[in-house]
């Protein structure tokens, strides 16, 4: 009887334990907390503020755009993670390099803004399976788009679906 009992405190104590978590975990969430797992930027807590104000070099929270074909291959091939804030893909945190008007020279070496080489910018052409890896032209950015890159050489990003809507993007900073 007394161990029923126990079990039964139990259950309700990590039942009430479970639901704080969720509880917690949706109002961070709604408070623009994100946790970035990924090596692409450095891991850590971000928070989400808002698309005023994004220039070159900013933090940006990316919602990937499954009709797009680029995102759309990466998401089946397991490059972006499902999840839950951006439909069924978990949103990718990166850096503005280019804005709009701004010209981008794409090349193996790396990414050129502006005529200037963006570090750490070499493409690859191939992903860890051998599979090709798109290889989007550059040009001028168009209005109200951006080009984004991680931190990383094998980061998913501008380098392989090219620019993106700012609509489709939020600032962030790191906490």
């Amino acid at each position: 009887m007394q161990a029923e009992t126990f079990h039964r405190r139990l259950a309700k104590t990590l039942l009430a334990a479970f639901l704080l978590f969720v509880a917690a975990a949706f109002a961070a969430y709604r408070w623009g907390l994100r946790y970035n797992f990924t090596g692409s930027m450095p891991t850590g807590f971000y928070r989400v503020l808002t698309t005023a104000g994004i220039e070159r070099g900013a933090l940006v929270v990316v919602c990937p755009d499954l009709t797009h074909p680029a995102i759309r291959q990466a998401h089946e091939r397991g490059y972006l993670r499902s999840g839950w804030g951006c439909g069924r893909i978990a949103p990718m945190l990166k850096r503005v390099q280019a804005l709009s008007g701004d010209r981008v020279d794409v090349a193996q070496e790396g990414i050129l803004v502006n005529g200037e080489m963006i570090e750490k910018s070499s493409r690859l052409t191939t992903d860890r399976a051998g599979r090709s890896l798109p290889q989007p032209a550059g040009g001028i950015v168009p209005p109200n788009h951006f080009w984004v890159l991680g931190e990383s050489l094998d980061s998913f990003d501008s380098r392989y679906f090219g620019p993106i809507p700012i609509l489709h993007a939020t600032a962030a900073t790191p906490l």
